[in-house]
């Protein structure tokens, strides 16, 4: 996504300059951003924070509530709060006035389940050495905000011996001076926490699609299976290193609050504790995704990509599955997962036979289809279409989120409607039980 980096609780969010250093704040701009903060932290004390909070609690605990609905507007965030609407000119000191307003704009604007939090994030400026594995990466991209594509830079498995694993590192001195910059201005109105903005990802099928090419991968599993399982042991045992270096780092921040983790959960999580220090993998959810997988089989899914991302979750207290792909006849597969919690259901995934496999075992994360809920000027059909998905649910201990929106184009009130219609029948269904 273009002009967008993964905040720890709000998804994709415009990007500002959120890892710049802090620079100048003028007098009136420190006035207008502690205010600004005065009125988040007046949202975060209302009644229904606390509510929220403890249903997600339940949810995330597999106990039976109603499903629970979050918005993640992503790059349609754009249309929302455009960056020529900002005060504030300094790139962090912006940063922290777009996401502000942006928790203002959702206690004012989206009526859904989201917890707004008296807390703001400093980040952990981290990295990691030999991010392209010792390759050149060049991609093509026909426009800034649209589809790209890698040009394979692995394209011989002669030079596997040739790749170098990733090394994770923190650059301190700008991570403690960005946290005490923040600390000052905001630390008697929110609570100032470091973040480690992760998504502690096992995608070792993107990331292989990535240095061979989609299509050419797709051929080496058939063609060349022991080349693709050596360069699939590389990538994990290198991700695996990363990880560890991460937890031994002492940089680790926990990701079981309101978090945004794997492609759209909530984090809260009894199970995974908040205040135990130093924290470790096994206190944070960990993420497996497959997109480049959609089109091969469950057994070459599990072959190839499923054996070796369960190694990887292992290393954590919960793990959620799943992004864009469908698994409409994978989720058998999907069970030798350790811990897993949360499984994606996509536009693409057929809902009913998601309901009937994962049942009361795991939670089904709904992504409605964001042009038919937005962009179908068919409020009747856009009601059909989410009583019919919550109708296959039922039983099910089930959330909706919407997300992978691009632009809005003038349609920000029929986003605040379908807010309304999902809760709406939500209740109605509730009602029937």
């Amino acid at each position: 996504m273009s002009g967008t980096y993964m905040s720890p609780v709000g998804g994709y969010i415009a990007d500002c300059g959120y890892l710049e250093d802090p620079g100048i704040l003028s007098g009136d701009d420190r006035k207008y951003l502690r205010e600004l903060a005065r009125q988040v932290r007046d949202i975060a004390s209302l009644p229904i924070q606390e509510e929220r909070r403890l249903l997600w609690l339940r949810h995330n605990a597999l106990e039976d509530t109603r499903p629970l609905v979050t918005v993640y507007p992503e790059d349609g965030w754009q249309d929302l709060i455009p960056r020529e609407s900002l005060r504030v000119t300094s790139p962090m000191w912006r940063q922290c006035e777009w996401y502000l307003r942006h928790l203002i704009y959702r206690h004012d604007h989206i009526r859904d389940d989201f917890v707004i939090q008296p807390v703001i994030f400093s980040f952990v400026d981290w990295g990691v050495e030999n991010g392209a594995f010792g390759l050149e990466v060049h991609t093509r991209r026909i426009k800034e905000a649209g589809a790209w594509v890698n040009i394979p830079s692995l394209t011989s498995y002669d030079d596997l011996p040739k790749l170098k694993p990733q090394r994770f590192f923190v650059r301190d001195e700008p991570t403690r001076r960005r946290y005490e910059a923040t600390e000052e201005v905001f630390g008697d109105i929110l609570q100032v926490e470091y973040n480690l903005t992760s998504h502690f990802m096992a995608n070792q099928p993107g990331t292989a699609a990535a240095l061979r090419g989609i299509e050419q991968l797709m051929f080496d599993m058939a063609d060349e299976p022991e080349n693709v399982h050596a360069l699939m042991r590389f990538l994990t045992d290198s991700q695996r290193q990363v990880f560890l270096d991460m937890e031994a780092s002492g940089w680790l921040t926990p990701n079981s609050r309101g978090h945004y983790v794997d492609s759209g959960g909530n984090g809260y999580s009894r199970k995974l504790p908040i205040d135990e220090k130093p924290v470790t993998l096994k206190n944070l959810w960990g993420f497996g995704v497959a997109q480049e997988f959609s089109g091969i089989s469950p057994d070459m899914h599990e072959e190839f990509g499923v054996r070796y991302q369960k190694e990887l979750l292992a290393l954590f207290g919960l793990s959620s599955y799943g992004c864009c792909e469908p698994y409409t006849y994978k989720f058998d597969m999907l069970r030798a997962i350790p811990n897993l919690r949360r499984i994606s259901i996509s536009p693409w995934c057929d809902i009913e036979r998601a309901a009937a496999a994962l049942g009361t075992s795991y939670i089904l994360s709904w992504k409605p289809n964001p042009a038919v809920l937005i962009f179908d000027n068919d409020p009747d059909y856009v009601r059909s279409y989410v009583r019919d998905a919550l109708k296959n649910c039922r039983g099910c201990r089930a959330e909706v989120f919407l997300k992978d929106i691009i632009h809005l184009r003038g349609l920000e009130q029929r986003l605040w409607a379908v807010c309304d219609i999902l809760q709406e029948e939500i209740h109605r269904q509730s009602m029937q039980i």
